[in-house]
């Protein structure tokens, strides 16, 4: 089910507000126990609803979780032997479902085998459920949050609807109080429903539409046409534009989720396409994931305090593992080693801490690296990134600008000049009138919803991560 869907907008969401906010009084003192239990029991149908019962695998990872940190609270001797295990089980979760195809796949290749999937369906949002599975159980081990008693509470972080598909991914110290104690005054639920709004707007009028021009585009450079450089060029800044406003999108609208009932969940992205530097985007791009890996992969491996050379090594592996995490295949493990490569030389140079480029300068060296990675991260192949990117740098080309550049930028001018404005900090200034932003914001939701209304289900990329 997709948060810009009208099963979700007019019968889910009306329906689990309702419920959340009148059932519960019923019970008295135990009010914010059944407030728990009616978010956990709607994040579950929810999740049910798109997956059937491909839930029970969520439901899996939620209890073997919850009873493992309990008894890793209590028996000091088997911590060490009861993570190991805990972690290598949640791993092999998402090694099964997500990885075993591919490597199944690879393996038919080498060999020459016919070998055939074994795994047809992957969990939406395994990538997800998985990491905060492993995080609360970190957390539980290393003594940063105690075990729950409560099954509800552990349940409702791990399958939180807002947050189950793609995040952000948040962390058990962050609610753990707000499962005890939490309240939503009229201002907070306004300005809930504004930040769900801006999310649903970006997805649907913005990330939706900028998909279909760079569909046409790529499709139009892939099949071998006469290309200009500049079209090439145009297809990736496009799809660049188009998975920023998808993702932010969605992450708004979690987050606005989450206020509606009184959860705070963590800013996902912080206008990542006016970073200097390559180091500055990944602290402005999918925030909650790069601090994850950040906390329990990268500083566990000893960070940069044991000198250059296991600095790299570490960082090698945690890029490595980003690239694993966001799919299976070789273009996404090229794509993370890409970045390592580049992260890595700006360690070595200084670059953005001994000495800084001209800020117009960083920005445009920024986005050509991030702009190209798209195109690797998008590609169904390498051989397809490396035909679309000879053609970026001009090989196989038929010039520097040819009339389909000109005819999409012409057809498309409002829509790109607007994406590539909204993709900077203007918005804050805008947002100082209220009650004009309000009537944008009205006028543009019902526009949304003839749009949804008329082009149906349209996912979010990261669902199939």
């Amino acid at each position: 089910m997709s948060f810009s869907g009208v099963s979700f907008l007019f019968a889910y969401l009306p329906v689990l507000l309702l419920c959340y906010y009148v059932i519960p009084r019923l019970f008295g003192k135990r009010k914010i126990t059944a407030e728990n239990a009616v978010l956990l029991i709607g994040s579950i149908v929810f999740y049910a609803w798109g997956q059937g019962l491909v839930v029970i695998v969520l439901i899996g990872y939620w209890l073997f979780n919850h009873f493992i940190a309990l008894k890793l609270d209590k028996d000091s001797r088997l911590k060490k032997p009861l993570l190991i295990v805990t972690v290598a089980v949640d791993l092999l979760g998402l090694f099964i479902y997500k990885y075993l195809n591919f490597v199944l796949d690879l393996i038919s290749r080498i060999s020459g085998l016919n070998i055939q999937p074994l795994i047809p369906v992957l969990p939406v949002g395994i990538s997800f459920f998985t990491f905060l599975s492993l995080s609360y159980i970190l957390d539980v081990y290393n003594g940063k949050v105690s075990a729950s008693k409560d099954p509800l509470k552990t349940g409702l972080f791990i399958t939180m609807f807002p947050t189950i598909l793609s995040g952000p991914i948040n962390r058990y110290e962050n609610v753990e109080k707000v499962f005890d104690e939490r309240k939503v005054s009229g201002e907070d639920f306004y300005n809930a429903v504004r930040k769900f709004l801006f999310g649903l707007i970006k997805k649907v009028l913005i990330a939706d539409t900028l998909s279909i021009v760079a569909d046409r585009i790529f499709e139009h450079v892939n099949a071998g046409y006469d290309t200009a450089v500049s079209l090439a060029w145009l297809g990736a800044i496009v799809y660049t534009l188009r998975i920023y406003y998808d993702f932010s999108g969605y992450s708004d609208m979690a987050i606005g989720l989450g206020r509606m009932f009184g959860f705070e969940i963590p800013e996902n992205f912080n206008y990542p396409y006016i970073s200097s530097s390559v180091k500055e985007f990944w602290r402005r791009w999918h925030i909650s994931l790069s601090s994850w890996f950040k906390d329990y992969v990268y500083i566990p491996l000893g960070g940069s305090r044991r000198g250059n050379a296991r600095t790299y090594i570490n960082l090698f592996i945690v890029w490595l593992l980003t690239g694993i995490w966001h799919g299976a295949g070789l273009t996404f493990i090229v794509w993370g080693l890409m970045y390592f490569l580049v992260l890595s030389l700006e360690r070595l140079t200084g670059c953005g801490v001994k000495w800084k480029l001209p800020k117009a300068l960083g920005v445009l060296y920024t986005m050509i690296v991030v702009t190209v990675g798209w195109v690797i991260f998008r590609a169904p192949t390498l051989t397809d990134a490396y035909r679309f990117i000879r053609r970026m740098i001009g090989l196989n080309v038929s010039g520097l600008w040819d009339a389909y550049t000109t005819h999409y930028i012409l057809n498309n001018v409002l829509l790109l000049v607007i994406s590539i404005i909204f993709a900077t900090p203007v918005m804050k200034k805008l947002d100082k009138c209220k009650w004009l932003t309000d009537l944008i914001l009205s006028i543009l939701f019902l526009i949304s919803i003839v749009y949804t209304v008329k082009s149906g289900y349209s996912p979010f990329i990261y669902f199939s991560f």
